[in-house]
């Protein structure tokens, strides 16, 4: 796994195409948070790391210059994947060379995220824009928005408040509610939304050493 991180098509598909101080979050008995556990901590993040290199006998050069910039990667997911990453690490149950996407949609990763709900204002702003522009109607948009895997609010519910409010600016408020058409290919505003998102991360997320540096 590359914790530079890349999200790959198949799985923004199945996503829907769809710092740590600053982000509010709820979570139920039985995941990664709720435990008695002090907060994951950047340290502990990147010991996770480290050990998930080892365990899956990753040390090529360009795997601990990602190592090396772990704080980055820490900085920009929200405190909840965190804790799940560090758990599932913990508990070795992450296969070897997973990207983002297929690490989020991990049974363990699922497991540890269970019930958990971003309560932090940059999500409820991005919220707010989403359904403005892509169902006004609806009375349930706000509700479903990132309720689980599969809604288009759930992927940015997993980063931090900063990349959230990007989201926002760059992809929510820029929606006019209509179906942009390019030959046969037809994107509604969700399609807009997931894509201007996935194109978003890839901009902001650290860069992966082992992709970028050769």
């Amino acid at each position: 796994m590359r914790w530079g991180f890349i999200l790959c098509g198949a799985v923004v598909s199945a996503l829907a195409w769809a710092e740590y101080a600053c982000t509010s979050d709820t979570f139920v008995a039985g995941d990664a948070a709720s435990d008695a556990r002090a907060p994951v901590t950047q340290s502990d993040f990147c010991n996770a790391e480290g050990t998930y290199l080892a365990h899956c006998q990753i040390d090529a050069a360009c795997a601990m210059a990602n190592l090396n910039n772990c704080g980055s990667t820490f900085a920009a997911l929200n405190p909840a994947l965190s804790a799940a990453i560090v758990a599932c690490v913990d508990k070795d149950q992450l296969e070897c060379n997973l990207d983002l996407g297929s690490m989020i949609l991990s049974p363990c990763i699922q497991s540890e995220l269970a019930g958990f709900t971003n309560d932090g204002g940059a999500l409820a702003q991005l919220t707010g824009d989403y359904c403005k522009a892509c169902a006004p109607s609806s009375a349930t948009c706000a509700t479903k928005f990132a309720s689980a895997p599969g809604q288009p609010g759930y992927l940015p519910s997993l980063f931090a408040d900063f990349i959230i409010g990007q989201m926002d600016t760059a992809c929510a408020q820029k929606l006019d509610g209509g179906t942009a058409t390019a030959g046969d290919a037809s994107f509604t505003c969700t399609d807009q939304f997931a894509l201007c998102d996935y194109i978003l991360l890839g901009l902001t997320l650290p860069s992966d050493a082992c992709k970028d540096g050769g």
